[in-house]
C-alpha cells in the first residue's frame, strides 16, 4: 500500500493509475517526463516543461527531476507511511532526507455551505472530519478553499460516504472520483482566488460518517531548498543495463542511499568493488532499495538476478536429461 499512502490511485493490490503529482513525490521517484492525452487536465509551466507534441499526446519533462539514488539523511530509516494523510507522508518523507521541513502548508477554507447538514465542530484543522445530516435526504458540504498568494495547490478527499466531488476553479468544474482516492492536482491558485468543493451525501447514504479533507500548496522556497539538497547528493548514473547500473556518488557524511528501484532480495550492491553487508541492506517501507552508504567518494555497483533462477534451470535441466533417459 505504499503508493497508495502517497496518494497514487490504487486498487490496494497490485494496480496503480498515476494521475499528475506533487513535485515531491514525482523528484523521489525519479520521474522525467509525463504523457498527457486528456484535455480535462492542464499540466502547469512551474513543474513541466513541453517538449513534444503527437496527435492528442503531449509529453512534458518534469523540471524537477533526480536520478534512481541520491545519499540522504540517515533519518529516512525512521519514515513512517502509516499516516491517512498523504501530505503528510510525503513531508515526512522529504524532511527525513533532506532536514527541510513543511514543504507542504495547508490552504485555508474561507467558508462552508451546509445543505441539510450539521455544522462541522471538530477536524477542520486536521482535516479528520465527522459529519452529520440534520435530516432525511441528501445533504451537501461546500468546501470554499483560498490561499493568501498564488501558489500550486492539490487536493486528496476520502470517505466511504460518497463516490464523487466537484471541484470549481476559474468558472471551469471537474468531478472527481473518490471511490479509489488519489491526490488532485488542482493546479496554480492566485492569491484570494477561490476554489470550490462539493460533496454530496445521497440520500439513500448513512445519515452520518467521516471525511478525510486535505487541502494543500506547496511551500517553494523549501520545496527548492531540498531539491537543490538531493541534487547537489545524486547518484551519477555511468552505465545503465538491464540487469547491472553503475556510477559514482559523494557522501559529506555517513548517510543512507535511497534509490527509486522497488525492494527486491534479488538486488545485489557493491561498494568500491566490495559487497556490502547483509545487514547494510535497507526496504525501505517495504517498498524502495536503500542501503548504508559511509561518508566520502565512492563507485556503486547495482546487480540484479532474479531470485531461484539457478536453481530453476537446473531443475529444468534435470528434468530434459530424464526425459531423454526414458
Amino acid at each position: 500500500n505504499m503508493q497508495s499512502n502517497l496518494g497514487l490511485y490504487s486498487n490496494f493490490i497490485n494496480s496503480y493509475t498515476y494521475y499528475l503529482q506533487t513535485p515531491v513525490y514525482n523528484m523521489m521517484n525519479s520521474l522525467k517526463y509525463v504523457v498527457d492525452n486528456n484535455p480535462n487536465v492542464t499540466v502547469s509551466d512551474d513543474y513541466y516543461t513541453e517538449v513534444a507534441e503527437s496527435g492528442e499526446f503531449i509529453a512534458y519533462e518534469n523540471k524537477y527531476y533526480l536520478p534512481i539514488g541520491m545519499a540522504v539523511k540517515s533519518d529516512i530509516k525512521d519514515w513512517y507511511a502509516g499516516y491517512t494523510n498523504p501530505f503528510t507522508v510525503q513531508s515526512e518523507w522529504f524532511e527525513l532526507s533532506t532536514g527541510v521541513k513543511n514543504v507542504f502548508e495547508v490552504m485555508t477554507i474561507d467558508d462552508i455551505h451546509y445543505f441539510n447538514m450539521e455544522e462541522i465542530s471538530a477536524g477542520l484543522d486536521t482535516g479528520d472530519i465527522y459529519f452529520q445530516k440534520t435530516g432525511a435526504g441528501e445533504g451537501e458540504l461546500v468546501f470554499l478553499l483560498t490561499v493568501e498568494e498564488t501558489q500550486h495547490c492539490y487536493l486528496f478527499v476520502d470517505s466511504d460516504s460518497f463516490d464523487d466531488i466537484f471541484i470549481t476553479k476559474n468558472e471551469s468544474s471537474v468531478t472527481q472520483n473518490t471511490d479509489e482516492p488519489y491526490i488532485y492536482d488542482l493546479g496554480i491558485v492566485e492569491g484570494g482566488e477561490i476554489v470550490e468543493v462539493s460533496i454530496t451525501v445521497p440520500e439513500d447514504g448513512d445519515d452520518y460518517g467521516y471525511l478525510n479533507f486535505y487541502p494543500y500548496f506547496v511551500n517553494q522556497t523549501a520545496l527548492d531548498e531540498g531539491y537543490e539538497i538531493l541534487k547537489a547528493n545524486s547518484f551519477n548514473v555511468e552505465s545503465f543495463e538491464e540487469t547491472i547500473i553503475s556510477g559514482t556518488i559523494s557522501a559529506d557524511e555517513d548517510c543512507v542511499m535511497f534509490t527509486s528501484i522497488p525492494y527486491d532480495k534479488g538486488w545485489t550492491v557493491t561498494v568500491d568493488g566490495k559487497e556490502i553487508a547483509e545487514e547494510d541492506y535497507i526496504a525501505l517501507q517495504d517498498a524502495y532499495l536503500c542501503f548504508e552508504l559511509p561518508a566520502g567518494e565512492h563507485e556503486i555497483t547495482l546487480k540484479f538476478k532474479q531470485r531461484g533462477l539457478l536453481e530453476g534451470a537446473g531443475i529444468s535441466l534435470l528434468t530434459a536429461i530424464i526425459l531423454i533417459i526414458f
